[in-house]
């Protein structure tokens, strides 16, 4: 016998007995919350376990040239490349990082920031590199040029993060112990059709 679940049989049935006992019910819903807040806490605790970050350096190789984008070559002018050649972006650090590191990647152009949705190689000494034409790698337009910003969140955490995200952490963690931010430029010519 089936009976449709707006049925009086079953509003007056089967809901008495699934709360039928109110400490049983309190119980449980005080459990779920020492879950989720035991949860939590072992993932803070997790993290402040972890050593810091080491000290990410940027180096962005195309075909004629490398640029390590740090403080002290800020004065360099940036790569010039067609969105059709292969740019090589390495992520430097400064000793093999202990634990998991995870990056996310951004670029800005005029205003607009976009997430890019890519996976970087790990070598064995704890470099990132994320190797590629251009136009895919940046997820560029054929007509795309101009300068275009580069920004790796490098942080502790899978969790997503939006770019207003990424800048208030690294505003909120100066020393980069648990997220950093980097920079770099590149200058994007126009594929001639």
């Amino acid at each position: 016998m089936t009976l449709p679940l707006g049925s009086s049989y079953f509003l007056s049935a089967i809901l008495p007995i699934v709360f039928s006992d109110r400490r049983r019910f309190l119980f449980g819903l005080v459990g779920a919350g020492l879950f989720f807040i035991g949860t939590w806490g072992l993932k803070e605790t997790l993290i402040q376990v972890l050593p810091p970050l080491p000290r990410y350096t940027l180096i962005l190789q195309t075909g004629g040239s490398d640029l390590c984008c740090d403080e002290a070559t800020a004065t360099q002018k940036p790569p010039h490349l067609r969105s059709d050649e292969i740019l090589d972006i390495v992520l430097r650090p400064e000793r093999a990082p202990a634990g998991p590191v995870f990056v996310h990647v951004y670029t800005r152009h005029g205003a607009a920031v976009r997430t890019l949705h890519c996976f970087l190689d790990q070598e064995s000494d704890g470099r990132l590199r994320l190797r590629g034409m251009a136009r895919d790698l940046l997820d560029l337009d054929r007509d795309a040029s101009g300068p275009y910003e580069l920004l790796f969140a490098i942080n502790r955490s899978p969790l997503p993060l939006d770019f207003a995200q990424a800048q208030s952490a690294a505003a909120h963690d100066p020393n980069g112990s648990r997220l950093q931010l980097v920079r770099g430029v590149v200058i994007i010519s126009a594929v001639d059709p």
